[in-house]
């Protein structure tokens, strides 16, 4: 899911911002780590499918798109981010009420 929710929060936000060739590195991330755990290529493409069905779903939540918004604000200030940085931007991104 993490692979591919970059292009369908893009998606959310302004669809006509996509391009066909946005895409095609998250899609080829996630088929490559599928790979290893399938047993064939049609395995691979029904994994894919259900995949990017979930993240569909997980971005159109209102809670999660929420959060998501959050931490899209945190990354357009602070552009380059140790490990721990991301780690306390997503925790801050989590806290719905403050």
């Amino acid at each position: 899911m993490v692979s591919l929710a970059r292009i369908e929060s893009q998606r959310r936000y302004r669809k006509s911002s996509v391009r066909a060739y946005d895409a095609h590195a998250d899609y080829q991330s996630a088929f490559d780590r599928l790979s290893y755990f399938a047993q064939d290529e049609e395995e691979i493409f029904l994994w894919m499918k259900l995949i990017a069905h979930r993240t569909r779903n997980t971005i159109e939540s209102p809670i999660w798109w929420t959060v998501i918004q959050k931490f899209a604000k945190i990354i357009l200030v602070k552009r380059c981010m140790t490990g721990k940085e991301t780690e306390s931007a997503i925790k801050k991104s989590l806290v719905l009420y403050p």
